[in-house]
């Protein structure tokens, strides 16, 4: 009851809007100061004689009051992106003015609403097709609301964040999980307000580690094939950190001392399951040449070329527009990539080298600016977009934290049980392997399934050297967490075509129409109106032309042409029946308070075919 009542008013915090702006104001810094009281508990531990007795109340505080107040941590970027509060580059582009879904997010969009209205999504959402059924299936819990499925995202993510830190604290101590909270929370905020699938991998990946982790997985088969189950799902939902599962999947065969073998036809039931489930969702909602197979064809190809997925359109773009579907497409790409590699497989080894040293390079400065107590003291604009000199304060900041954080990782691991060393092994060869394959097409966030082990290894020094004794609840969180991912894909499985059954749908004909014109959904759909003045009768976001170009400015999105429309204007994302796609318009305000169908009439913006500008429009029913 206590937890509901604190989830209760966590949501509440974030609808009345006096709070929800002082909650974006803070959102930045939570993540730094969750790892630097992480690092000041680990220093107390040694220093203060009374610290025992202080943890053992946070210890109490967190399990009462923990759960709502790590949903309310991860609704926080929410409420940043919906106040217009700057964000990072990768934000401010997938979820543009804090509302409408761009790049990636808008496929991954386009796939759930296609379901939605058409019962089958595209070839794109068939690469990953488990992350587009349950961004359908949200979508149709919450009646078509983005920002209400993005709500439901949040809390399961905050949800899933919390077991993880709680498992790892009711080992380690609170600092650890405080650190692990902090570093997880900013590797992940970037995408919480968007319709990416780094929230649902990350989310289950939790799950996998609050599974894994504690002592009563090690030796044991059944809860440690449920953690490789969670695991596979996390990869299959964002998919990039391959190679973490085979490694950890090993170190349970060696743990399972006396049933290796049962563990290894566990271990290979567990990759079928994963299999089963993508081809099962691509066979109720793919479209015929729906193929996951094609979430690998790309970086393969990139990679047998030196450079990334790009590459491949510059090579085959011409072959591959003359092929009729996305399976012939995928078999060229990976025809090609196979004799790119038997001719000169050195091109190969040198990109995956040069993948490595971009990680190595370039991931500890990301980790740095999370953890940098900086963002305490800078403006929101100024975190966007950090100068020369704000971003070596961080890399100093950071590095004093994380050295700190590796000399107790240290400590930490002389003492560690054998299996557990092993165990850390295993989750940092499969990061360090999968990082050279992914890292050239996707950075930082090709890796996210991984994030959970990744925080963790940076934490789990933070505690008293040596493992803690603790009292043993892994067996209820597990069984909790796998229900719950059991009861995500059943949903996942049924919901869409109960929904698509039941869709209002326009009435005016799809066709015969013009080339010109479309029926289109702008209600509900993420929207925001750029105006100089206020226009109270529409609710939805209302966004200065000044800052309307800024935000164009730090998403680098002019050249798609969203700085050419002069307000008043509205951007929406509407699903487009004609076409069968998610288009953004650019239209007149007072069409989006008319119907929720319109027929309008539109042109190209720009080259980008997603962006149109309305020209005339009528209600479509």
């Amino acid at each position: 009851m206590r937890a509901l009542l604190g989830l209760a008013a966590a949501a509440a915090l974030c609808l009345w809007e006096p709070t929800r702006r002082a909650l974006a104001a803070i959102d930045p810094a939570v993540p730094s100061v969750l790892f630097l009281l992480g690092c000041v508990a680990f220093v107390l531990g040694f220093a203060a004689r009374g610290f025992r007795r202080v943890e053992r109340h946070a210890r109490r505080f967190l399990d009462a009051w923990g759960l709502p107040l790590a949903v309310l941590a991860f609704l926080m970027p929410l409420c940043a992106a919906w106040e217009l509060s700057p964000g990072s580059g990768n934000t401010s582009f997938a979820a543009l003015f804090g509302r409408i879904p761009w790049g990636d997010a808008h496929g991954h969009f386009e796939g759930a609403q296609r379901l939605l209205a058409e019962g089958a999504f595209p070839p794109f959402s068939g690469r990953r097709p488990l992350n587009a059924a349950w961004l359908a299936t949200r979508l149709a819990l919450t009646g078509g609301s983005l920002p209400a499925a993005l709500v439901l995202q949040a809390i399961l993510l905050g949800g899933a964040a919390f077991a993880a830190a709680r498992v790892l604290g009711a080992h380690r101590g609170v600092g650890p999980a405080l650190a692990f909270f902090g570093l997880l929370l900013g590797l992940t905020s970037d995408y919480v307000p968007s319709a990416a699938t780094e929230p649902l991998g990350v989310t289950l990946a939790c799950a996998a580690f609050a599974v894994l982790f504690p002592p009563a997985a090690r030796g044991r088969l059944v809860p440690a094939l449920c953690g490789l189950w969670l695991l596979d799902l996390s990869l299959q939902a964002r998919p990039g950190a391959q190679f973490l599962l085979p490694c950890v999947g090993l170190w349970v065969v060696w743990t399972c001392r006396g049933r290796r073998l049962h563990a290894l036809v566990g271990a290979a039931l567990v990759a079928a399951a994963g299999l089963g489930l993508g081809t099962s969702l691509n066979a109720l909602y793919g479209t015929s040449d729906s193929s996951a197979s094609a979430a690998g064809a790309y970086p393969l190809y990139g990679l047998a070329t030196g450079s990334n997925y790009r590459q491949i359109q510059e090579d085959l773009g011409e072959e591959l527009r003359h092929l009729p579907d996305d399976r012939a497409r995928t078999r060229l790409i990976y025809e090609r990539a196979w004799q790119r590699l038997r001719a000169d497989p050195g091109v190969a080894v040198r990109a995956l080298g040069r993948n490595l040293r971009k990680f190595a390079g370039k991931a500890p400065p990301v980790l740095y600016g999370i953890v940098s107590p900086q963002t305490l003291f800078v403006s929101a604009w100024e975190r966007a977009e950090p100068s020369p000199a704000a971003r070596a304060r961080d890399r100093w900041l950071g590095r004093a934290l994380f050295a700190l954080a590796l000399a107790g990782l240290t400590l930490y691991l002389r003492r560690a049980s054998p299996d557990e060393r092993l165990f850390w092994l295993a989750a940092a060869s499969g990061i360090v392997l999968s990082a050279p394959v992914v890292y050239g097409d996707a950075g930082l966030r090709g890796l996210a399934a991984s994030f959970p082990f990744l925080c963790a290894l940076l934490a789990i020094g933070l505690g008293r050297s040596g493992p803690r004794r603790a009292r043993d609840t892994s067996r209820a969180t597990r069984h909790l967490l796998v229900a719950a991912a059991a009861a995500l894909v059943l949903l996942s499985l049924a919901v869409p075509a109960v929904a698509h059954a039941r869709a209002r749908r326009p009435l005016s004909p799809l066709s015969p129409l013009p080339p010109d014109v479309r029926i289109v959904r702008v209600r509900p759909a993420p929207a925001v109106v750029v105006s100089n003045r206020e226009r109270p009768e529409l609710d939805v976001t209302l966004l200065p032309r000044r800052q309307y170009l800024r935000h164009v400015g730090l998403a680098n999105v002019a050249a798609a042409g969203f700085d050419r429309p002069d307000p008043p204007f509205a951007v929406v994302s509407a699903y487009d029946y004609v076409e069968r796609r998610q288009r953004v318009l650019v239209l007149p305000p007072e069409a989006l308070g008319a119907t929720p169908f319109l027929r309008v009439r539109v042109r190209p913006l720009a080259e980008d075919p997603n962006l149109l500008l309305v020209t005339d429009w009528q209600p479509a029913e």
